[in-house]
């Protein structure tokens, strides 16, 4: 996992444990903390003691340290999902995008109902019960902050929510933990979020006002269909007068994204994973291809060019 991930997740756990006023004591990491420079090994050790000293229910309830942990990337880029659908597949590519070795998959069930399961891309390897818990209670917390606030999740095959209300209820004592790795979410039509609308302004060209919007949030999975509804117009309107100026919906969408990951390179010291992914691009090599191919040059070289002409340092990273 990239710095900027490791260290957004490992301060989550920190203030997720605050909240329930816990201390963590584990001897392998006691000198040192949990921040995210430790091992992997070490990580998934501290989180096997909570298990064993607090029980699971300890390590849902961190997920909802997201209301305490503010200007992380990952979490910005995320809460600003229109619903909760979007908000899990946003997580799938900052998954690919730290290559992480474990990922979520999605059973889409209804409109408002998905089966999401927690597994690892390594055989022989499968997240630990604790990373399951982990992982599940950051996911409920991120869906209720985007206005899923009816949401219900359970684990699969369990006949009561274990959240409901926006609060945890106790696992059954018959709970398997094996069964903590799939779980159901629910909620109704009214959670969803809506995008906020733009009128389209007939005086301006639209391929500017497309800019402007895409920019507002790269990570957005736009399309015609998604730009016209949120310009409150129809994607035969937005295809004729994109046609008109002679412009391209997807050379706009790459354009934009290209210009967010340009003002981050020139203007802050996000490590080149932090640009990628708030940029809204699908993975690491697509955002050194796409990059080059618009610049002539790679996103390191970009900023080696362009951040030192405002006083930064060459090697300086966001989490040294």
């Amino acid at each position: 996992m990239s710095d900027f991930a490791a260290t957004a997740m490992m301060r989550l756990i920190q203030a997720g444990l605050k909240r329930q006023s816990i201390a963590l004591a584990q001897p392998r990491i006691e000198a040192r903390g949990i921040d995210a420079h430790l091992p992997l090994d070490d990580k998934r050790a501290a989180l096997v003691a909570l298990h064993s000293a607090y029980g699971i229910d300890c390590l849902l309830r961190i997920g909802e340290a997201v209301d305490d942990v503010v200007d992380e990337p990952a979490l910005t880029a995320l809460l600003l999902a229109q619903d909760p659908v979007e908000l899990l597949t946003r997580w799938q590519r900052l998954e690919r995008f730290i290559h992480s070795r474990h990922r979520i998959a999605l059973t889409i069930r209804s409109e408002y109902s998905v089966l999401v399961r927690h597994y690892s891309i390594r055989t022989g390897a499968p997240p630990l019960p604790a990373e399951d818990a982990l992982v599940f209670g950051l996911l409920v917390r991120l869906i209720e902050r985007i206005g899923g606030n009816t949401l219900r999740a359970r684990p699969e095959g369990s006949h009561a929510w274990a959240r409901a209300d926006e609060r945890w209820r106790p696992l059954p004592k018959t709970q398997s933990l094996a069964d903590l790795a799939v779980w159901e979410f629910m909620w109704s039509g009214g959670s969803h979020c809506a995008p906020n609308p733009t009128t389209l302004n007939d005086a301006e060209s639209i391929a500017a006002q497309l800019t402007r919007l895409m920019t507002s949030d790269p990570n957005r999975i736009w399309t015609v269909s998604s730009a016209a509804n949120t310009l409150l117009t129809s994607s035969r309107t937005l295809q004729r007068r994109l046609h008109a100026e002679g412009a391209s919906f997807q050379r706009l969408l790459r354009e934009s994204r290209i210009a967010v990951a340009a003002k981050l390179l020139a203007t802050n010291q996000s490590s080149l994973a932090e640009v990628g992914y708030r940029s809204g691009f699908a993975d690491q090599s697509h955002f050194q291809r796409e990059f080059r191919t618009a610049t002539a040059m790679t996103p390191a070289q970009y900023r080696e060019s362009f951040l030192e002409k405002r006083g930064h340092s060459r090697n300086a990273t966001l989490h040294e």
